[in-house]
């Protein structure tokens, strides 16, 4: 099996793995157990700061994993706050607080997409307003680069998870229904898979609902051991700021 030398990006500490260790979800930093996905997440983050220079940044987190949320924690000149739809500090992305609007310098929307209710695109949507002008998101979705999406629920009006992992719910006739072969994401309740999304359709999404500078990043960067092989990348968009408006409006 081949070897990969990699500096782990969240902890700093050097690495050498098995190549199949560095997938998507896998844990591969020998010392923080950081997945592919948060070293992804930090990466991207590390080229926004490189293109644009702020003194400080308002970070919000929706439901990030422990890892991500000591990394931007202990940033220095940043403040982080991760928020849950469920629990305090409680932000519900598909329609965010008016406190929360124009609050985030960055927010991290990762892998949340694919588990809200119909429609979808209410989460861009509001990712947009909890951005402040100027502001990036980072959205990381499990997506298939060709193809059409799969919505699986839309009829679904609401829905709950018993203990054993049955899935019933309403419809918007307020009939009751019963989901057949559920999906979840690593366990029961909020993780049910909700639909598989085609990149080209989250991009569409994201210029419908205001975003510019849409960047895709799914090169394999070996020496923080992002190795993606068929695996999906990050998404990088910002809300525009007040030059982009004026530009847009002068054209």
């Amino acid at each position: 099996m081949k070897k990969v030398e990699f500096v782990c990006n969240l902890c700093s500490h050097e690495n050498s793995v098995d190549e199949d260790s560095l997938g998507r979800e896998r844990h591969g930093c020998l010392k923080c157990g950081s997945t592919g996905r948060h070293r992804e997440t930090v990466y991207s983050f590390s080229k926004i700061r490189k293109r644009n220079a702020r003194s400080r940044y308002e970070v919000i987190g929706l439901s990030d994993h422990a890892f991500i949320e000591k990394y931007f924690s202990e940033l220095p000149k940043a403040s982080y706050q991760n928020t849950y739809y469920d629990t305090e500090p409680m932000l519900d992305v598909t329609n965010p607080a008016r406190k929360h609007h124009k609050a985030a310098d960055l927010l991290i929307n990762s892998d949340v997409l694919e588990h809200v209710m119909f429609p979808w695109q209410k989460a861009l949507s509001g990712s947009f307003k909890i951005l402040k002008p100027g502001g990036h998101l980072i959205l990381t979705v499990p997506y298939k680069k060709n193809g059409i999406s799969v919505e699986k629920y839309a009829h679904l009006a609401s829905y709950e998870v018993s203990e054993t992992g049955e899935v019933s719910g309403t419809n918007f006739n307020n009939e009751i229904v019963t989901v057949e072969d559920p999906i979840f994401h690593g366990g029961p309740g909020n993780t049910l898979e909700m639909r598989i999304l085609s990149l080209a359709v989250i991009l569409d999404a994201l210029r419908e609902c205001g975003f510019i500078n849409i960047v895709v990043d799914d090169e394999d960067v070996s020496t923080f051991g992002i190795v993606r092989g068929d695996e999906v990348g990050v998404i990088v968009a910002q809300r525009p700021s007040f030059k982009d408006l004026f530009k847009l409006i002068s054209h």
